[in-house]
């Protein structure tokens, strides 16, 4: 057993540090990330619930969606080692990386079953993680429809609201329904770690590197040349930045192609007509999925940022060296500003959105404040990735952390206290002061900070 479990730590240390700060970065997402979910524990303070219950989900939430987060870039990692050359190194490699897979599953299943416990409809949720990890790792592992998957999974639950849900709570059911997800389990592992004469080719493999490994500049320019709506914005505009020689935004392009204004405007556009059509087809509760979608484009506009970051320094270095670079001292207030223009960017064009789409669809006035808090919720997280890149560009702030737990905190609670005027605008004042002055004490560090181009050259840890 000992050996097994060395083997299974050898691959998870492996499939976790491919890039540079990898691992560290998965610790840090995974803590951000949690954030808001943790917050949503301390909202419930303001509904009376037993002890029992918010301790399981305060302790169950983060701990889960960092394991989750740390799963899918597992999942990643883990693809990229099954190749025909370590298989001939390493005997046994394909049954290695399945058992360090499984092995990784399981407790991200036990912190979900403890998120469960706490909330209705247990099984279900369990159920629901399950089949979410498994189309994750399917996506992560070069398979487009595990995120398919997904949506029709949510749609088919929405349109059959609660009485598919008490229809799938039935003991035979949901065996039956396990046993399928461990059916689809199982393929995906072996259809995403393949052994034997089935693995890939290194063409094939090195075009499944490039959707892992979006976030490098490496993987980025190479993408240039793969097809799809997204890709052939990113090779317009980056031709347009090219020609116009704006330094801020040529900067960004060094950063991998996710790293540009217009990245989550194609997602928010689709889901908001997404919200329309599900509001004809199935009604309102459908709907607010998507619209909830809208307002957590600005979130991963900030992640992919602060996840692109620490793993191109060679690259950086040679950006440094361009003649239209910022110079040394205003490097940093340049890319500061940038990433601050297209967080308010997409912020504004998914309120926007929001409120368009809300008239349309005649939201309630109430939900249409929800929606509002929501995205207030999740502002204090632009100022994660206002760092000093130099020294720690993964590093975890704990007063900004604690900081941004209590403004998301405030702004769930806003959320739940939309229908009562007074409490929902003290609420949502108290969230915006909080992550402005948060933001605002960030953006003087990054500013005072060594210049951030390459990321992690005075790091020693």
């Amino acid at each position: 057993m000992s050996a097994l479990w060395s083997s299974c730590a050898l691959v998870w240390r492996t499939a976790l540090a491919r890039r540079p700060g990898a691992a560290r970065g998965a610790r840090v997402s995974g803590l951000v990330l949690a954030m808001v979910v943790v917050a949503a524990c301390a909202a419930l303070m303001f509904i009376r619930v037993p002890v029992w219950v918010a301790l399981c989900f305060g302790v169950g939430a983060p701990v889960a969606t960092y394991l989750s987060l740390v799963w899918m870039m597992y999942v990643g990692g883990a693809v990229l080692q099954n190749t025909p050359a370590n298989a001939v190194l390493v005997p046994g490699l394909t049954r290695r990386v399945r058992q360090a897979t499984v092995a990784m599953f399981v407790p991200t299943m036990l912190a979900w079953t403890l998120v469960a416990v706490a909330l209705p409809h247990t099984g279900l949720i369990v159920l629901g993680a399950a089949y979410v990890l498994v189309c994750a790792a399917m996506t992560r592992g070069g398979r487009t429809e595990g995120a398919a998957l997904v949506i029709v999974a949510q749609i088919v639950m929405v349109a059959g609201g609660a009485p598919l849900a008490a229809w799938i709570e039935h003991a035979s059911v949901m065996a039956a329904l396990a046993l399928l997800i461990a059916l689809l389990g199982w393929r995906t592992l072996v259809t995403i770690l393949p052994g034997g004469s089935q693995r890939p080719s290194m063409r094939n493999q090195r075009a499944r590197a490039l959707r892992v490994n979006e976030t490098s500049i490496k993987g980025g320019m190479r993408a240039l040349k793969s097809s799809g709506g997204r890709r052939r914005l990113y090779r317009r505009l980056l031709a347009a930045d090219i020609g116009a020689g704006i330094p801020a935004r040529l900067m960004l392009h060094a950063l991998g192609p996710g790293n540009h204004r217009y990245d989550q405007a194609p997602i928010m556009a689709v889901c908001a007509i997404g919200a329309i059509g599900l509001k004809l087809l199935v009604g309102d509760a459908a709907a607010m999925i998507c619209m909830l979608s809208i307002g957590l484009a600005p979130f991963a506009s900030a992640y992919r940022f602060a996840a692109s970051i620490p793993n191109g320094a060679p690259e950086q270095a040679l950006v440094r060296l361009a003649p239209r670079m910022p110079n040394a001292s205003s490097l940093n207030r340049v890319l500061a500003g940038q990433v601050l223009h297209i967080f308010l960017s997409d912020s504004l064009l998914g309120a926007a959105l929001l409120l368009g789409v809300s008239v349309f669809i005649g939201v309630s006035t109430v939900n249409l404040l929800r929606e509002a808090s929501f995205m207030c919720a999740t502002l204090s997280v632009l100022a994660w990735p206002l760092r000093d890149h130099a020294t720690r560009p993964g590093g975890l702030c704990w007063g900004t952390l604690l900081a941004g737990l209590l403004s998301a905190a405030l702004g769930l609670g806003a959320v739940a206290l939309a229908s009562q005027p007074l409490w929902w605008a003290l609420l949502l004042g108290a969230s915006l002061a909080i992550s402005g002055a948060t933001i605002a004490r960030r953006w003087n560090l990054m500013v005072g900070a060594p210049p951030a181009f390459p990321a992690g050259r005075f790091d020693s840890v």
